[in-house]
């Protein structure tokens, strides 16, 4: 289907593997679209990747076999690790800003780090003399009421203006 499609570039999401592998067989420039931090062989040795995505996509596609499958149909994978991880040689847009990411100064200059992605505004948020303190987990794994109550105990009784991102499965009535 893609080769029928005969796209320009790819673009995708930095756990959508798949895109960089169709981008690889065909031969055309592939965009990786990192939504949280970038990871290379040092960020990858100070972020936590125990019961994550990254874990989970690694030893999926550990095994040989998988590899040899990929590489049968025409996919030039030399590991799982080959698959899931960009080199500096990978155009990447990171959404974090790199004072933020762990070890940005170890990502070439093909990764730009472009800060969160927001809607447009719908209705500003008026002014106020307060300290304004945003809390976000992320649009992934944002369902967690209890971490949201620790922020707030945390910062009872401080004199803050709190704004919290809590995505659509949290209700904001209980907290």
């Amino acid at each position: 289907d893609m080769e029928a499609l005969a796209p320009d570039c790819i673009v995708g999401d930095s756990v959508a593997f798949w895109a960089k592998l169709i981008a690889q067989k065909l031969d055309i420039p592939y965009v990786c679209s990192c939504t949280t931090f970038a990871f290379n062989c040092y960020s990858a040795q100070i972020l936590p990747q125990q019961g994550s995505l990254f874990s989970l996509l690694k030893a999926l596609l550990a095994s040989g076999k998988d590899c040899k499958r990929l590489r049968a149909r025409g996919y030039p994978v030399k590991n799982a690790l080959s698959i899931i991880s960009n080199s500096n040689d990978t155009r990447t847009i990171v959404y974090t800003s790199p004072q933020l990411q762990p070890c940005a100064e170890t990502f070439s200059d093909l990764y730009h780090f472009v800060g969160v992605s927001l809607r447009p505004v719908e209705e500003p948020l008026p002014a106020s003399p307060l300290p304004t303190l945003f809390i976000s987990l992320g649009t992934v794994l944002n369902r967690q009421p209890q971490f949201y109550r620790r922020c707030l105990e945390a910062l009872g009784g401080q004199n803050l203006r709190v704004l919290m991102a809590v995505g659509s499965d949290c209700d904001p009535a209980e907290l």
